[in-house]
């Protein structure tokens, strides 16, 4: 490798010491840019779960990692060369040496990028246990530990020069201090013309059998077509690498064309075959991917904002499935695109009723006309429409431009309302997908019962209906087939397997039914095909024996309390016995405020310590409609605190809005309320304003620390010392059936000195 370390010094100091500055300037800038991108990236890695649970990416962050140390030790070697700094062997070695293993391992980083895109296309649930993402470490260790061995023994064959002292004689740290002797170069450029070559077959290998297994199949092309295109982009980024050896032939060829000094000529070579390969190569691959680069934009844009979105919070995107206020809202975008089918329809049945006419009137002439007597052909009218219909009449009808009128009408329609930014988005339909998974866990809901349209599970044996929708809508093999696939995406075999076999278990169903028919009908061409069809289906994707896979289901490593949490939920309100306390009542409170003297609020007292009470009937019906009339425009995504940031996170689907007093004075009224029964000061700063929260397709809040209609829930979860409370950690069930709307009410310690008192008792 090229370390721009061979630069002679046959021009004068002034000229010397401008042509430094330039390159260092011209230097450092790049490599500061490429740096900063590299850290964006790994800090979206490190910033989201997701990524670091699949293999593919963790190979990508170890690229990066290696790419970023291979640019440091190369900069590093040019500022030296570039400042004249000498030192001894015994300190330039190891610096030499962590150049050349990163420089090696890219190669390797990326054949193994590329097996893994093999194993997860040939062997999707018998995945070897190092292609996992929680032991691709073992893959990282060799990859590492072969890229070190080359060096080594490179290294090993290199004599020094008569008189060079390894511990004293300081010398230019450059490749040509280890790398002298003949047989030495020789080993170097065979190793690296065999290590290239074996790294391009893997890759053509791997690009080659992933076509044509593209070619095979016929559920999945998309995410087969994926995996070849980034098997490409590997060769490229391969490519890209060894233009790093082509630095002799462009030396020869700049020296024939242009009178460059030999050190003007190294330097273009290391910035153009060195450092300009290596930044591109992480940043290409980097923003092809569509999940990473959304982050990415968001890091780049400063867009990330507080732990909770203030009111000014800019829109964003519609997602979906985090609100059934948006699933609602999809039912009149589907009304406006079923307006328009109703119209390309209307449109194409006019044009196919022509279209009968012109066939029945043909149809009429040649049974009645044109196979009677010859005479009739001789009549010049019959000959004149005969020839005009040939002419013109089966031109318009075959060229006609009626149909792609219609369609693209139909088109336009749909476009009009996808421009609106009502129409879901693949992050919908896969959060959907993943709230369907939620429900069936929390729940323990059966999946054959889910895709029959029932919500069942299974007590005692028997299969119990927890739910009884009032339209039961049951799941086709497709969308059996759409989940499973979510799930296999996120590595999560437990639920894939699940899913994958009931969309196969359709297609036997199918089968059969298509079967029985046609011992009815046994010359009925549709169902023939039918079955035809469905046993090629079979063929391809065979069911599979069991559903006792071993596979357990997806370790939660932000949820540590799930048993206890699900086991709750699927109690649907019924309060365990042992939580009973005979010392707990309700009341009418007026807390001695004159406020509510006249109109006490009804008080239950659910818990005393932690210290629980549930306000009943505190706002009304019409306050409620009002309040989420209010905060339908300003719903978003809702998200938690990550560090010093907010992210979202799979813990918690909803979105939420946030209400200013001035919003509406039904906003300060219940502030004033707030104040009345607590006695706090509810004004910003001292707490947030309203939040209004609606949760989507198995919303949810998992445990975290914060039931009935139109009631308050109230507690303190500081204890009078600052220190937190752990018993008031709670969460909100998915939601199995209806809409969930909750307004919260963050009422902050600070400014609440002299209405609640501190104690240095931590049991107040």
């Amino acid at each position: 490798m090229q370390n721009l370390t061979d630069l002679p010094g046959n021009a004068t100091n002034s000229q010397k010491s401008l042509s430094v500055i330039i390159k260092v300037c011209v230097v450092i800038p790049f490599f500061c840019i490429f740096l900063y991108c590299i850290v964006v990236m790994l800090h979206t890695f490190a910033s989201h779960r997701q990524f670091l649970d699949n293999s593919r990416y963790i190979l990508f962050a170890y690229m990066l990692i290696n790419d970023t140390l291979q640019l440091l030790s190369s900069v590093l070697l040019f500022l030296f060369v570039m400042g004249n700094v000498k030192f001894a062997i015994v300190y330039c070695a190891p610096l030499l040496f962590f150049s050349t293993s990163t420089f090696q391992n890219t190669p390797l980083i990326l054949a193994a990028m590329s097996l893994e895109r093999y194993v997860a296309i040939f062997y999707p649930l018998q995945r070897p246990a190092a292609w996992r993402a929680d032991r691709i470490w073992i893959i990282i260790l060799s990859l590492w530990l072969v890229s070190c061995l080359l060096p080594i023994v490179d290294f090993s064959l290199g004599e020094t020069k008569p008189g060079v002292n390894v511990l004293s004689t300081p010398v230019l740290c450059k490749t040509l201090v280890l790398n002298s002797s003949p047989v030495q170069t020789l080993f170097k450029v065979s190793l690296n013309g065999l290590f290239f070559a074996v790294v391009a077959a893997i890759i053509m290998f791997t690009y080659m059998r992933i076509l044509l297994e593209t070619r095979k199949m016929r559920q999945d092309r998309a995410s087969a077509g994926k995996a070849m295109h980034t098997v490409l982009l590997h060769g490229f980024q391969l490519l890209l690498c060894m233009i790093a050896f082509t630095h002799p032939v462009t030396e020869s060829l700049i020296r024939m064309h242009a009178g460059w000094l030999h050190e003007h000529i190294s330097f273009f070579n290391y910035f153009c075959f060195i450092l300009l390969p290596r930044f591109l190569s992480p940043l290409i691959y980097g923003l092809r991917d569509e999940s990473l680069r959304g982050y990415m934009r968001g890091a780049v844009l400063c867009c990330s904002h507080r732990h909770r979105i203030s009111p000014r919070a800019p829109a964003t995107k519609p997602r979906m499935y985090t609100s059934l206020l948006n699933v609602k809202q999809a039912i009149n975008v589907e009304r406006q695109l079923i307006d328009h089918l109703e119209t390309y329809i209307e449109h194409e049945s006019e044009r196919l009723e022509d279209i009968k006419r012109f066939y029945a009137k043909v149809s009429d002439l040649h049974n009645e006309v044109y196979s009677g007597p010859s005479t009739a052909m001789a009549n010049p009218l019959v000959a004149f429409t005969l020839i005009k219909r040939l002419q013109s009449e089966w031109l318009n009808l075959i060229y006609s431009d009626e149909a792609q009128e219609n369609t693209q009408a139909f088109r336009s329609g749909y476009e009009e309302v996808e421009k609106e930014g009502s129409l879901p988005k693949l992050e919908d339909l896969q959060g959907a997908a993943k709230g369907l998974m939620r429900l069936q866990d929390v729940y323990a809901l059966q999946v054959g019962g889910l895709v029959r349209g029932h919500f069942q599970r299974i007590t005692n044996g028997n299969p119990i209906d927890i739910y009884s929708p009032t339209v039961s809508v049951p799941l086709s093999g497709d969308d059996c087939f759409l989940v499973g696939k979510v799930a296999y995406e996120l590595e999560d075999y437990y639920h894939s397997v699940q899913w994958l076999e009931e969309s196969t278990g359709n297609i036997s169903y199918a089968l059969s039914l298509s079967q029985e028919l046609l011992n009815h009908d046994p010359m009925n061409g549709r169902v023939l095909k039918n079955v035809e069809k469905y046993e090629r289906l079979l063929v391809d994707s065979p069911p599979l024996l069991s559903t006792d896979t071993g596979l357990k289901r997806p370790n939660t490593t932000y949820l540590r309390t799930r048993n206890t949490y699900e086991r709750l939920c699927r109690t649907q309100g019924t309060q365990p016995t042992h939580y009973e306390n005979p010392l707990l009542f309700c009341d009418y409170f007026n807390n001695d405020s004159p406020g509510l003297l006249l109109q006490p609020i009804r008080r239950e007292v659910l818990n005393l310590q932690p210290y629980v009470v549930l306000y009943h009937s505190f706002i009304t019906d019409s306050e409620a409609e009002s309040i989420r009339d209010l905060a339908h425009t300003g719903l978003r995504r809702s998200v938690v605190a990550s560090g010093e940031e907010q992210a979202t996170a799979e813990y918690r689907i909803s979105k939420s809005a946030w209400l200013k007093e001035t919003a509406h004075p039904i906003i300060g009224r219940l502030d004033q309320r707030i104040t009345l029964l607590t006695g706090l000061n509810v004004q910003p700063p001292y707490a947030e304003y309203l939040q209004v929260v609606n949760y989507g397709i198995g919303g949810h809040y998992e445990p975290h620390f914060d039931h009935a209609t139109n009631a308050a829930l109230f507690w303190w979860n500081l204890h009078r010392n600052g220190q937190g409370d752990g018993d008031t950690l709670h969460a909100g069930c998915p939601v199995l059936v209806g809409d969930k709307w909750v307004a919260n009410k963050w009422i902050h310690e600070y400014g609440q000195e002299f209405q609640r008192r501190c104690s240095p008792n931590p049991e107040e």
